[in-house]
């Protein structure tokens, strides 16, 4: 019988809408988990520290201490002082109800605790909530601005986020101006709603023109400026405590924080956030908030498994966090120390205009910053992963661990200038020209031949110069490489990638898709990498050209190689990094600096797993070498016009 009343209450509407909610959360977490393991998920979690989980707490209590002291401020304004701890509470179980109902709807549980549990009349506990609602839009548009200072991101322009904010901003000031109108509209309305019993309408209207007068109250004692500060501290510690736990999971995978800077991922944590406040949301908010952060975060440059990894731990754990958090605080509510009985003045204006607010706001910012400072974990510990990890790379690579200086090393540089191509041996400083014309030269594996491009021409010349020979023609070439066994080169032909063989000169096509721009081959022959042009912008894949499937590694280029293809080269948004991912994983293990902290671009690794070249931006342009182990980096020349270098090692396992 109660089933049954049940399913006559449900409008065919909305049990269709959550069918459809539910489908959308279904095949979002199909795609996720197509691509990551539940094992992987736990094993991310389970890696969190206790100093980056402490951390986590301090912000997202702060989140929480900050919305209580909001809601304190409007409620004053209407009269009623409800005891701090039992509002607290509350509003830690209005987190955890948040994210239970699509939109947020579960935040409305605020208004009937705070009914029920502190004694406050609808109307101001209705007009704190409404008031928080549009000035934490406020406040998020503010925090878009800042992003924006912060050049935005490769996804969204500061142009565009700044529109976005001022559209945020004028929005909600204009709800904020107009509330007061919609409120009354709304008790009007509630007078003659045919689906609410009579007995019923009256003190709908009665409660709705109540939550009326307490916004006028509100708005009459002039404190918006401090719910707006308010409503900052809110979304500053909000932000913070998920860009914090995104570290905590990161972090001890070998990522750095230069990789997730907070200007850049906070794009993909708002994003996620707002998606999960649609009615598409579902229950508890998975599904829609997942997939809109894998895919914003792919946008922004990040691993596809990196994004879905991430999108997936990270929401388990702040809905775990949240959800244990908040029954906790429920059930503390339930004792019997909490009673309906608010302190209430008449003469509450003098309450309200405390001239001691800035001061407790100035120094409460100042003590939890302080304490932020003194738990967030020491440059020794980001140190020690670094170091483990480039160790890692070298027994991976089978190299020596030696730091050597360069001319130690044995080695030669092919690169071009505007009137050639050039070589020279390291240590030395006087370059080779061995032809007058031709970009993008490539060492052959035996360090005997040179290919490079000649217009739409694919080219060899000796290393000691003399007449160049053609191997090939392609309708529009860009970059070279030879073949492990030094037989074949590849070459770039617009969308496809080919190769011709040395001997016989015949031409075959290796791989087809978006705009080949940077190819590299391993010393297997299976693993390529290269820079594609697609339109999102330019993209470092790896292809297994045994089996023919393709990775996207994240946004950027300079794609190349280590020697045995572990790892992947990609250049750092702002060309002062080069990030290192690994084959197997597609996730960032480490990073080498630009020189003297510098730009630079168009970074190919050697045939020496310690040795990659590069070439610096700015003013002059000349080429680097780097030692990867330990992050050193040396000039080869000095004209200024150089690019597109190639290290050939003599002895590349020191």
């Amino acid at each position: 019988m109660i089933t049954e009343n049940f399913l006559k209450g449900i409008s065919p509407r909305r049990f269709w809408f959550f069918i459809f909610s539910l489908l959308v959360s279904a095949g979002v977490f199909t795609y996720l988990f197509s691509i990551v393991s539940i094992r992987e998920v736990m094993d991310l979690v389970k890696g969190i520290t206790l100093d980056w989980l402490l951390l986590f707490l301090l912000m997202s209590l702060s989140m929480s201490f900050f919305r209580t002291w909001r809601y304190a401020v409007i409620l004053n304004a209407s009269g009623y002082h409800p005891n701090s701890i039992a509002l607290y509470l509350i509003t830690l179980v209005r987190n955890f109800f948040s994210d239970l109902l699509p939109a947020r709807l579960g935040t409305l549980i605020y208004i009937y605790l705070v009914q029920n549990r502190l004694g406050v009349p609808f109307g101001p506990a209705a007009s704190s909530f409404a008031l928080s609602f549009v000035f934490d839009i406020l406040a998020l548009a503010f925090l878009i601005f800042l992003a924006a200072l912060e050049a935005g991101s490769e996804l969204i322009p500061p142009v565009f986020m700044v529109t976005g904010g001022l559209i945020l901003a004028f929005g909600s000031g204009l709800v904020l101006v107009l509330l007061p109108r919609i409120v009354t509209l709304m008790a009007r309305i509630s007078a003659s709603l045919p689906f609410i019993p009579e007995k019923y309408q009256h003190k709908l209207h009665l409660a709705l023109v109540d939550t009326v007068k307490n916004i006028e109250l509100t708005r009459n004692s002039g404190i918006f400026w401090k719910i707006l500060s308010l409503s900052v501290g809110v979304r500053i510690f909000k932000y913070l405590s998920l860009y914090v736990l995104l570290l905590a999971l990161v972090l001890p995978l070998g990522f750095s924080i230069e990789s997730f800077p907070l200007s850049k991922v906070f794009t993909g944590l708002c994003s996620a956030e707002i998606a999960a406040s649609l009615p598409i949301s579902g229950v508890a908010g998975f599904g829609v908030y997942e997939g809109t952060w894998a895919l914003v975060f792919q946008l922004l440059g990040y691993p596809e498994h990196m994004a879905a990894l991430t999108s997936i731990s990270h929401h388990l754990f702040t809905q775990v966090y949240g959800y244990s958090l908040g029954a906790f605080a429920l059930l503390l509510l339930l004792l019997p120390f909490f009673h309906p009985h608010p302190h209430r003045k008449e003469d509450f204006t003098m309450e309200v205009s405390s001239r001691f607010f800035w001061g407790k706001l100035t120094g409460t910012f100042v003590v939890l910053i302080a304490l932020c400072y003194f738990l967030l974990p020491g440059d020794n510990t980001l140190q020690q992963v670094r170091a483990s990890t480039h160790a890692g790379i070298l027994k991976a690579e089978g190299a020596n661990t030696v730091s050597p200086t360069p001319f130690r090393m044995t080695g030669k540089v092919v690169y071009q200038r505007p009137d050639g191509i050039y070589t020279v041996k390291i240590g030395s400083k006087k370059p080779q020209r061995i032809v007058e014309y031709g970009t993008s030269p490539r060492w052959s594996p035996d360090g005997k031949k040179i290919a490079f491009v000649d217009g739409n021409k694919i080219m060899i010349v000796s290393p000691r110069g003399g007449k160049a020979k053609a191997i090939a023609t392609a309708a529009k070439a860009k970059a070279v490489c030879f073949d492990p066994d030094g037989q074949s080169v590849l070459f770039t032909d617009h969308k496809s990638l080919r190769r011709v063989d040395l001997r016989r000169q015949k031409v075959t096509t290796v791989l087809k898709g978006n705009e080949f721009l940077e190819i590299d081959i391993a010393e297997d022959g299976i693993r390529l990498a290269a820079t594609v042009r697609t339109s999102l912008g330019y993209r470092v894949q790896v292809f297994d050209l045994q089996t023919g499937k393709s990775r996207t590694v994240a946004r950027g280029c300079s794609a190349s190689l280590s020697p045995n293809g572990s790892l992947v080269t990609v250049n750092g948004r702002k060309h002062r990094v080069l990030n290192l991912y690994s084959w197997d994983s597609v996730q960032r293990v480490e990073h080498i600096t630009a020189p003297a902290g510098g730009k630079f671009d168009n970074q190919l690794w050697s045939n020496s797993p310690q040795w990659i070249v590069s070439t610096s931006e700015g003013d002059r342009h000349d080429i680097f070498i780097h030692h990867v182990p330990s992050d050193t980096s040396y000039r080869v020349t000095s004209n200024g016009d150089c690019d597109r270098g190639d290290l050939y090692v003599s002895n590349p396992k020191n």
